[in-house]
């Protein structure tokens, strides 16, 4: 079932709010606060823009890149992962790294071994099983 062309034109239209206009320029000046490698975290409530600003920032840091990207492959200068809060409150790492693999096109994720911490105290060894 299609939506009304009206309203599918309403939901389509993206209004530029100046908070997120100067975040969005703060995002792409990044590399004056910070080093080379970095993790960015956007959180905010639901609805305010966040996934917009983020492709919207992966759009431009690509477009920046292009030619390093073409140089080099391997090059990856931007990603966007949504990870979902937990409703439980038990982050499901093994969740959140298998979708940043995924914006990698990391081949194989299924079949990558993760180790379970092994614990050695007082001559006894211990440690969760897989």
């Amino acid at each position: 079932m299609s939506l009304d062309p009206r309203l599918q034109a309403f939901k389509d239209i993206t209004l530029r709010h100046e908070k997120i206009k100067r975040a969005f320029e703060a995002a792409l000046d990044i590399d004056a606060y910070f080093g080379q490698e970095k993790i960015v975290i956007l959180t905010g409530a639901t609805g305010v823009g966040k996934s917009t600003l983020c492709q919207r920032l992966v759009t431009e840091i690509q477009a920046r890149f292009c030619q390093e990207m073409e140089d080099d492959p391997g090059f990856i200068p931007v990603i966007y992962v949504r990870i979902p809060a937990p409703i439980n409150g038990d982050f499901n790492w093994k969740d959140g790294m298998i979708r940043i693999l995924e914006q990698f096109n990391e081949p194989l994720i299924r079949r990558k071994v993760i180790q379970a911490p092994v614990i050695e105290l007082a001559g006894e060894v211990g440690g969760r099983a897989n």
